[in-house]
């Protein structure tokens, strides 16, 4: 990290404004969420479209809103692991494989988006123990995540840092929601054009039909079904589910046609 800081700002333990959370799930609560990178914490059902943890889960950890999460897991363009902090539901429960805490000091708005940057990447990258990974997770002693050194700003700059970013996010989901309406619009084009139900002027050629074994060069047919999934594994694993999941072998290396086998 680099060292020379705006002034005002200083340099804290993380341990030192945060406190670590390993409470388990004394209360039953049935609400397991997995932590994803794009979608921070989400439903496991939901997002795997089926409930992969165990039906114990008094051993799970018990979170409330405002907690974070450190999942020690790779994701795409989260070479180190992701922060996560638990937004969308007051409470709920997770794999006791990650790193949980929540904030103590300073404004937690402000800390979601450092970690979202990727301000402990080198930190992590440190101690770490390179290439060694438990359950496809990054070995993380908790002592020295702990001892990781963080920038802290005055607190009235980290709000007003806070509120700037929120302000920037409210932008992009307003865009993103305009894009979702003309990508509606689009597959409706698509529709009309792609069945010959609209065609283009100075186009009057009969289209052909052909089999897909004809413009294809291999058809085959997948042996896995979603049991085969490993939440942390290495390579993307498709089915007719919305997302995909994780496993650690993979079939096909290289572009391909993906079709539902179950019409999905």
């Amino acid at each position: 990290m680099n060292h020379s800081l705006p002034t005002g700002w200083t340099l804290k333990r993380l341990g030192d404004i945060t406190e670590r959370i390993t409470r388990k799930n004394t209360i039953n609560n049935d609400n397991v969420l997995t932590i994803s990178a794009e979608y921070g914490f989400i439903k496991q059902d939901k997002f795997f479209s089926k409930i992969v943890a165990s039906k114990d889960l008094s051993k799970y950890i018990l979170l409330y809103k405002g907690d974070f999460c450190y999942n020690k897991s790779y994701c795409r363009g989260y070479p180190y692991g992701v922060f996560r902090k638990l937004k969308n539901y007051d409470v709920g429960v997770a794999t006791s494989l990650y790193i949980y805490f929540k904030i103590t000091e300073g404004n937690s708005n402000f800390f979601e988006y450092l970690f979202d940057v990727g301000i402990l990447n080198r930190q992590l990258s440190i101690i770490s123990q390179e290439g060694v990974r438990n359950h496809g997770l990054l070995n993380v002693p908790i002592e020295d995540f702990f001892n990781m050194i963080i920038p802290f700003p005055p607190l009235d700059e980290q709000k007003r840092i806070a509120e700037v970013l929120s302000l920037c996010d409210d932008v992009i989901e307003n865009l993103t929601k305009l894009i979702e309406k003309k990508e509606l619009y689009k597959k409706g084009v698509m529709q009309r054009v792609l069945s010959g139900e609209v065609r283009f002027k100075g186009f009057k050629d009969e289209w052909k039909i052909k089999k897909l074994s004809e413009i294809s060069k291999s058809i085959k047919t997948g042996k896995l079904d979603a049991n085969a999934m490993e939440e942390n594994g290495q390579y993307r694993f498709y089915t007719c589910a919305r997302e995909y999941y994780r496993i650690n072998e993979y079939a096909f290396d290289g572009e391909a046609l993906l079709i539902s086998g179950n019409g999905a």
